[in-house]
């Protein structure tokens, strides 16, 4: 998906109608949308613009399921923007907790982190009829069965052969398979990306979730996987898994965060082997390999 490249004045003309003149302030940009910080009524919004709607509708249905529970901001508007799509939502105080680099303060986060997360993930989603990504419009989702969500993220890294160790992502792409065998039927909410950018800490409390794009309906579990995946490059994901962690208590956890963590693993290697970036996808499958149950 290719990131739009929007000028700021196109962004601003589009917002005038609703809002009448804005000034826009650019802001971090994720790597498939741009962002843009403004006031309106003295209160602080933010639009963002991506090539899909989805996920600006599943912010949405996040902000009304779970506003109740955790801190996620209200949206406000979404419209097309040319040949793209635009997203009004309130601006959250904080900052992201991969900014929070002081070990006292992660430590005294990360109980709130993942208590913000236990909120999600206790969503019961079993009155859609499926598993994987879902559209809350039409409550259709993009899979019959768990199983066929997580297998399904293993790349064809063959046009990468002499970059990329193939041989090693077909071993890890086979001991997925192996593990998905029996994998729980839970339908609970799944947040995708949770836990570095998309998660406000402000006065050493979680102030925001945000970015609902990659939610999912499945095993809660997948969520602990990611965590625990990108654990060794981002301190706050290693304190947050290490702390759920600490807590499991199903006798079949650590297979199932195995198995998942070959699918978050295998989808980046492909994500960044599609970008041209072969040396992290390299080490995104020497990842997998040096963190085995």
């Amino acid at each position: 998906m290719t990131k739009p490249r929007l000028d700021r004045h196109t962004v601003q003309a589009a917002l005038e109608d609703r809002y009448g003149p804005v000034t826009l302030t650019p802001m971090v940009e994720g790597e498939e949308s741009q962002a843009f910080s403004f006031d309106h009524h003295d209160t602080p919004h933010v639009v963002r613009v991506n090539p899909r709607a989805r996920g600006f509708h599943k912010d949405a249905w996040a902000a009304r399921h779970l506003g109740h529970r955790i801190p996620v901001p209200a949206v406000d508007h979404i419209a097309a923007v040319g040949e793209h799509h635009m997203c009004v939502s309130l601006r959250l105080p904080g900052h992201t907790v991969k900014d929070v680099t002081d070990p006292t303060t992660l430590a005294a986060v990360t109980p709130r982190a993942t208590e913000a997360l236990h909120h999600v993930n206790a969503v019961d989603m079993s009155h859609f009829d499926g598993y994987g990504d879902f559209d809350p419009l039409t409550g259709e989702t993009s899979h019959r069965h768990w199983r066929d969500v997580v297998t399904g993220h293993a790349p064809d890294l063959t046009p990468h052969e002499g970059h990329l160790d193939v041989a090693l992502a077909r071993r890890h792409h086979t001991e997925l398979h192996d593990l998905a065998t029996g994998l729980p039927t839970h339908r609970r909410l799944i947040h995708g990306d949770y836990g570095a950018d998309n998660l406000l800490i402000h006065h050493g409390h979680v102030s925001g979730v945000i970015d609902w794009e990659a939610a999912m309906i499945g095993d809660p579990l997948y969520d602990l996987a990611n965590l625990r995946f990108w654990a060794p490059f981002l301190p706050c994901m290693k304190a947050q898994a290490d702390h759920m962690e600490a807590h499991l208590t199903e006798p079949d956890a650590v297979h199932r965060i195995r198995c998942y963590l070959l699918a978050v693993g295998l989808r980046a290697t492909g994500y960044y082997a599609a970008a041209g970036q072969l040396p992290i996808a390299q080490a995104m499958l020497m990842r997998l390999r040096n963190d085995r149950p």
